[in-house]
């Protein structure tokens, strides 16, 4: 874990999947690769996602092709740095990138959240309905099944802390933790249905959720690609530090 903290930020969902599996769990598969007896990459799979940390460029092409082959994945999420190293393998038809910043909040400023209530169990049906209307998650949606499941899952492990905006019993703007170590909690999952955008109300789940988490000692962590969401980001307190690529297989 040493080797993974010297960029906790970037390594997050790697830190917390290890963190919150047992490194002998079914659910992940974990590799790492050493030179001199020294930790020098660490590859994670969760599910049919790669996930990775290669400061070194030790992890060949012939490697990820057998590890893409092996394990049926679908998707690789990886810093800027490991990025770069390979974004020559990375440029071509069989993937498609998706670059997003990463944004973190030190002080939340002030803003009115009044609306927002933390979600219950009997909201997560509505949450995965919204999620269904929203273009911008189809390369990562799965079926309404599958999203119901999992979501539900993570609610009742209290892991997502979802935050919403509904009216009547429908859910109309949403932000959840996606993942969380001992230092950090990645906020995702923000929408708002397109009706009732220009309203505030994804600035006001997203503020209310980074204060529950900043109120237990963590730092707030998000990704994001449109620049119309990093303004929104930026008005509630968060600042940008970099990228990170979450890479579709084709």
């Amino acid at each position: 874990m040493t080797f993974l903290r010297q960029e906790p930020f970037y390594n997050l969902f790697l830190i917390a999947d290890i963190e919150n599996f047992d490194l002998q769990s079914s659910l992940i598969t974990t590799f790492i690769l050493k030179n001199d007896d020294e930790i020098k990459s660490v590859l994670l799979i969760f599910g049919f996602t790669l996930l990775y940390f290669d400061p070194f460029n030790l992890i060949s092409e012939k490697l990820l092709k057998e590890f893409f082959d092996e394990y049926n994945i679908t998707n690789v999420h990886i810093n800027q740095n490991s990025f770069e190293l390979k974004r020559s393998f990375f440029s071509n038809s069989n993937f498609k990138i998706h670059k997003q910043f990463l944004a973190t909040c030190k002080k939340l400023k002030q803003i009115d959240f009044s609306l927002v209530k933390k979600a219950e169990l009997e909201d997560i049906e509505s949450i995965c309905r919204g999620r269904e209307e929203i273009t911008e998650f189809d390369d990562f949606r799965g079926s309404y099944e599958r999203e119901y499941e999992i979501y539900k899952e993570n609610f009742l492990k209290n892991i997502s802390h979802n935050f919403i905006i509904k009216n009547e019993q429908k859910v109309l703007a949403h932000a959840s933790i996606l993942a969380s170590t001992s230092q950090s909690a990645m906020i995702g999952g923000i929408y708002c249905l397109k009706e009732h955008r220009k309203k505030g109300y994804a600035s006001q789940v997203t503020a209310a959720l980074t204060k529950y988490v900043l109120e237990n000692n963590k730092t707030p962590i998000l990704f994001y690609d449109n620049p119309e969401a990093g303004s929104i980001y930026q008005k509630i307190g968060f600042e940008t530090l970099g990228f990170v690529y979450t890479i579709k297989v084709n």
